[in-house]
Order: C-alpha cells, then sequence, then structure tokens
C-alpha cells in the first residue's frame, strides 16, 4: 500500500515529485504529451465538482441567512459549512 505523500508506477513506489517527473520524462511520450497526462481527467473532475460546490455555497448561505459575516462564530460556520456538505450530498 501507498501513502499519500508517494505513488505506484509500475509496481515502484516514488514520491510524488518523482512520479512527476516519470510522467514528464517518459521515453515512449513527448514532453507535451507527458504534461498533459498530468491534467487528464481534469475537466471531468471540474464537471463533477463545480455543481456540489455550487449547491454548498447557496445551501450555507441559506443556513447563514440573517448573520453578517463577521457575526458568525468559528463554530456556527463549521456547522453551518457541515449541514451545507451534506446538503450537497443529498441532492
Amino acid at each position: 500500500s501507498t501513502s499519500s505523500t508517494s505513488a505506484s508506477i509500475d509496481g515502484k513506489v516514488v514520491s510524488p515529485w518523482e512520479a512527476v517527473q516519470i510522467i514528464i520524462n517518459d521515453n515512449n511520450n513527448s514532453t507535451i504529451d507527458g504534461m498533459k497526462e498530468l491534467y487528464t481527467g481534469y475537466i471531468e473532475n471540474i464537471i463533477y465538482a463545480y455543481p456540489a460546490d455550487v449547491i454548498k455555497f447557496v445551501a450555507y448561505e441559506a443556513l447563514s441567512s440573517g448573520k453578517e459575516k463577521s457575526r458568525v462564530t468559528p463554530l456556527e460556520g463549521a456547522m453551518y459549512g457541515a449541514g451545507a456538505t451534506a446538503i450537497a450530498q443529498f441532492v
């Protein structure tokens, strides 16, 4: 198993920086192709995450309505954020 600070490439455990260097310097691809591989799935991730983030923002604003931003305590902000995240997950 690998930790969050390591990656496995072809069965070899490497650091994130080594993984980037391997991808960029892959002899089977040009450097441009290697750089493109680093962003594979980026658009799909944005398409997936954006609607949930919009729902979270709207839910947070609705939950904290009537309060000035400077008057929301850290605990209240955490509760509103947790509630907003829960709402976004259910939608």
